[in-house]
């Protein structure tokens, strides 16, 4: 897989990758002046960086295992992403440029509140998969989701007071939306189709929407190539993570 970039009308296509690894992912820097993504080369995954042109491809990982799911800080500052090593999943973030990088907690899918302090992510609880909030230094984790259900790919308001995520359990999969604290839990979509990975519309006006959210939808009822499916066991969670390339990984979740 490569990478491209086009005008929103769809003229304009750039290619931005051209080699033999898979990239896939690619996810803007606040400033528009960089792209993280990920690649894949010889079983491994990694977080890379280059320029809006393609150029300065940067390898920021470059370890063994699987690290994916980048996202940016919104002050530009940070990526956080889910590193995949030893049977665990987990939260990391480091610096722009790959310094100073720490494993946060045990989760993935990690989403930055709007003004940086936060984290929310995914991660398990009681044999399912529930949305955690901590402090951006990995203080105070908060679960605000729970139950017989799978809740993952938290994606934070424009203005930080609700959260967007998807709900998965053995007859649907909808999204949700919700105050960051937890309350107020609301099933947005409430259809047959398999919707999840929401995504908030930004403010980029006085008179734009917050509540515009856009999700990933497969009205034929099957998974999509770049989501997440679970399976629970009673050692843990058996967490199969398909990267959008084909490619599978089996992990297992310590039980809360």
């Amino acid at each position: 897989g490569e990478i491209y970039t086009m005008s929103r009308n769809g003229s304009g296509i750039v290619r931005l990758t051209n080699d033999a690894f898979v990239d896939a992912a690619p996810s803007w820097s606040p400033d528009g002046e960089r792209i993280a993504f990920q690649r894949e080369s010889g079983g491994d995954w990694d977080v890379w960086t280059m320029n809006a042109a393609g150029s300065e491809q940067t390898n920021l990982t470059n370890s063994p295992g699987v690290d994916v799911w980048s996202a940016w800080s919104p002050d530009g500052t940070q990526l956080a992403f889910t590193g995949f090593r030893d049977g665990l999943l987990e939260v990391f973030v480091m610096n722009a440029d790959g310094s100073g990088r720490v494993a946060l907690a045990e989760g993935a899918l990690p989403a930055w509140s709007p003004d940086s302090t936060s984290i929310a992510y995914a991660t398990s609880y009681q044999g399912y998969f529930a949305i955690y909030v901590m402090d951006a230094n990995g203080d105070n984790e908060t679960r605000i989701t729970g139950g017989a259900q799978q809740d993952l790919a938290p994606s934070w308001s424009p203005d930080g007071s609700q959260i967007a995520f998807a709900r998965t359990n053995e007859a649907a999969s909808e999204v949700y939306i919700m105050h960051s604290d937890g309350s107020e839990q609301t099933n947005l979509t409430n259809e047959p189709a398999l919707d999840g990975w929401p995504d908030w519309r930004p403010i980029v006006a006085a008179a734009a929407p917050v509540g515009g959210v856009a999700r990933l939808s497969s009205g034929s009822g099957a998974a999509d190539a770049t989501g997440l499916s679970i399976g629970y066991t009673t050692a843990g969670l058996a967490v199969t993570l398909v990267l959008g390339a084909g490619l599978s990984i089996l992990g297992r979740r310590r039980a809360r």
